[in-house]
């Protein structure tokens, strides 16, 4: 009987489209099921070791934004478990934002919204954990952006 490689981390490449060569090199076994980045359409689809699937939209005109909804049967919208809509209005700025909410003190590099957010989400195991962890994200920049400059 023959032996087949490992399956490639991504089961699923939505179009021609290829993901991030950093999304191979995280641990665990969440894992990223469809990816599809270009003008028109932002999103991608992440399966946690739980088993629960999440979809995470990133929306560019007329508000920009992110919006992780969690799926039911893995392809059901079920429910949203968190939401941020950016204070910038142009989309560098607004993108900036955005990126700066995931990557925050780290020092990753990402390109776009959605490689930062993705970065971050494959580190949890759960929706619940992915909720918990960007709720606290979006507190540590709140409370960044508060905080005078020089303390």
């Amino acid at each position: 009987m023959p032996e087949w490689p490992a399956p490639p981390v991504f089961a699923r490449q939505a179009g021609n489209l290829k993901m991030p060569a950093a999304f191979a090199t995280i641990s665990g076994v969440s894992k990223v099921t469809a990816y599809k980045n270009t003008d028109r359409h932002c999103f991608c689809q992440i399966k946690f070791d739980s088993r629960e699937r999440i979809l995470v939209s990133v929306a560019g005109v007329p508000a920009h934004g992110i919006r992780v909804i969690e799926l039911l049967f893995g392809f059901i919208p079920y429910k949203t478990i968190w939401e941020y809509n950016a204070r910038a209005e142009e989309q560098e700025a607004a993108y900036r934002e955005l990126i700066d909410l995931f990557t925050g003190q780290t020092g990753e590099k990402a390109g776009h919204p959605l490689d930062a957010i993705i970065l971050r989400l494959l580190t949890c195991r759960s929706c619940f954990e992915a909720a918990d962890m960007l709720q606290c994200a979006e507190h540590e920049a709140s409370s960044s952006r508060q905080q005078p400059a020089g303390l």
